[in-house]
């Protein structure tokens, strides 16, 4: 179990109340599987001078900073979700236009 996860379930209530992002947003796995991008970042895109330029390209990297920060992302204006028709409104429509047409 990751000590975070265990440490949110030693003192959830204090969390909860005092967090400023909710808890699935503070797991570990988010950050995990960042790796696999920062590995291919670091491979592809990275100068490979040194470890301090290749670090340095890493951390100016606009793409891994936003990607990867809760805070960031969470400020991010996400697109208006499209809004859909019912099954049952959508079925009703379908049965006036059909009955217009016959």
């Amino acid at each position: 179990m990751p000590s975070s996860v265990h440490k949110i379930l030693l003192h959830d209530s204090l969390v909860i109340s005092t967090a400023l992002l909710s808890i699935g947003q503070m797991s570990e796995e988010a950050q995990e599987a960042r790796n696999k991008n920062l590995k291919n970042i670091r491979e592809n895109y990275c100068r490979k001078c040194s470890r301090v330029e290749t670090n340095e390209v890493l951390l100016h990297g606009f793409i891994t900073l936003v990607s990867s920060d809760p805070v960031i992302s969470s400020l991010r204006m996400l697109p208006p979700k499209k809004i859909y028709f019912s099954l049952k409104k959508y079925y009703n429509y379908l049965l006036q236009h059909n009955e217009q047409m016959i």
